[in-house]
């Protein structure tokens, strides 16, 4: 027997709504389809409908990838993101969880962070170079 799913939040209810806006308004303009956002999401197609229906709550990472390929400020689908301007669009794919635990935080702990992985990038990057 399978267990009811727990009602969205208002909150929540209304991420989707700012989110399936935003959608209706850019979709054809970028030319992009339910089933490119579901494999950039990793999720299927009904998924990525029911994110836009306000049936499925949409977790930091799917924020950070429905902005980028919507080409849109995260705080545009989440009013309420503390953080958004400090989480660069190449983190996504796991990483917005990191950022999701450290809202606490203060900005600047949070940008000593950000530089500190990007210096271990760019010092990844220099030991792979021929």
């Amino acid at each position: 027997m399978s267990e009811k799913k727990k009602p969205l939040s208002e909150e929540d209810k209304q991420i989707c709504a700012n989110l399936y806006r935003i959608w209706a308004a850019k979709k054809k303009e970028l030319g992009i389809t339910q089933q490119m956002v579901a494999d950039a999401l990793k999720i299927t197609q009904g998924g990525v409908s029911h994110q836009l229906k306000g049936r499925n709550a949409l977790t930091t990472d799917a924020i950070i990838i429905w902005a980028e390929m919507l080409k849109c400020k995260e705080t545009d689908i989440d009013p309420n993101r503390k953080y958004a301007a400090s989480v660069d669009p190449k983190l996504t794919g796991g990483r917005g969880k990191i950022f999701e635990r450290l809202e606490s935080e203060d900005e600047d702990y949070i940008r000593e962070l950000i530089d500190y992985v990007d210096f271990l990038d760019q010092k990844k990057a220099r030991r792979n170079d021929p």
